[in-house]
């Protein structure tokens, strides 16, 4: 307000310049004072808020409260995110382990060992160990396993 008391009383001086500024500095002197209305409103919000919580309203500072309450809410959100994104995670794992259970098997699964001999020799790593594969692969690969080992197979030139 003092900025335009004295910049009213620089245009009186100069009659060309106080026609000019005339309406401009009507215009701000209601702007400001409209300001000044609203930071009154906003001091006494801040008094209210500070006795609310305890805190001195001399020393307290409403922008560093709003900053604590951002704070605190962007954190409670994140962590509601990661929280759901978790509970999709675990029914998608549930899912998976029911998906896996739910496959019909030729019969009782191969030995626990990675690898197996067969009668000639060779050494085979399951399929079913492998890492990263699909449910039904895995099942397959178990029940083609399991079948080959349950069976003799021989060379017709060994039977012979």
């Amino acid at each position: 307000m003092k900025k335009i008391k004295d910049a009213k009383d620089d245009t009186a001086k100069h009659e060309d310049l106080k026609a000019q500024m005339k309406d401009f500095l009507k215009e701000a002197e209601v702007c400001l004072a409209e300001i000044e209305t609203d930071l009154q409103e906003l001091q006494s919000v801040s008094d209210s808020v500070a006795e609310y919580f305890c805190e001195d309203p001399s020393k307290f500072k409403l922008e560093e409260c709003c900053s604590i309450f951002n704070s605190f809410c962007e954190k409670f959100m994140r962590a509601m995110q990661e929280n759901k994104a978790g509970e999709m995670g675990e029914v998608k794992r549930r899912d998976t382990k029911n998906d896996c259970r739910m496959l019909p098997s030729a019969g009782p699964r191969p030995p626990a060992p990675a690898e197996t001999k067969n009668g000639r020799g060779c050494t085979r790593v399951h399929s079913a160990e492998v890492p990263h594969q699909s449910c039904l692969q895995k099942k397959i690969g178990t029940d083609i396993l399991h079948s080959w080992e349950s069976h003799k197979w021989q060379s017709p030139l060994v039977a012979a």
